[in-house]
C-alpha cells in the first residue's frame, strides 16, 4: 500500500469516526432531554400522589372519628369492633396520621367490649287510692 492510499485510508476513518461520535452526542442529547422529562414527570407524579394520600387521610380520619364517637356514645365496643377499629387506625398512622386520633384511640380502648348489665329493679305499682 501506498503512501496515497494510506492517506486515503486514514482519512476515511477519520470522516468515519468523526460521524460515530456525532451519533454518539445525539444519542447522548436525547437520553439527557429523555432524563430530564422523566425527572420532571415523575415530580408531578409524586405530588399527584400525595395530594390522593392525604385527602384518602382526611376522609379516613373523619370516618374514625365518627366511629369513635357512635362508640363512646353507645358506651361499649366489641372484641371484633376493636379489632376492625384497630385495623382502620393503623392504616390512618400508615397514610401520615399526625396524632390528632391519639385522644379518640384511648378513649376507644378504655372501652369496656360488652354492654353495660342492665339492672332488674321492679318498681311495685302504687296502692289503690281509696275514694
Amino acid at each position: 500500500m501506498g503512501d496515497h492510499e494510506q492517506g486515503a485510508l486514514e482519512e476515511k476513518l477519520t470522516e468515519a469516526d468523526q460521524k460515530i461520535i456525532e451519533k454518539i452526542d445525539k444519542l447522548s442529547t436525547a437520553i439527557d432531554n429523555q432524563y430530564e422529562f422523566n425527572k420532571a414527570y415523575n415530580a408531578k407524579v409524586d405530588k399527584s400522589i400525595n395530594l390522593i394520600q392525604e385527602g384518602v387521610r382526611d376522609a379516613h380520619l373523619q370516618n374514625l372519628i365518627a366511629t369513635c364517637e357512635q362508640y363512646i356514645k353507645r358506651g361499649y365496643i366489641t372484641s371484633t369492633e376493636l379489632d376492625v377499629y384497630q385495623s382502620r387506625y393503623k392504616l390512618y398512622k400508615e397514610l401520615g396520621g399526625n396524632g390528632h386520633m391519639e385522644p379518640w384511640d384511648a378513649k376507644i380502648k378504655a372501652l369496656p367490649n360488652e354492654p353495660p348489665k342492665k339492672l332488674n329493679i321492679s318498681i311495685p305499682n302504687p296502692p289503690a287510692s281509696h275514694l
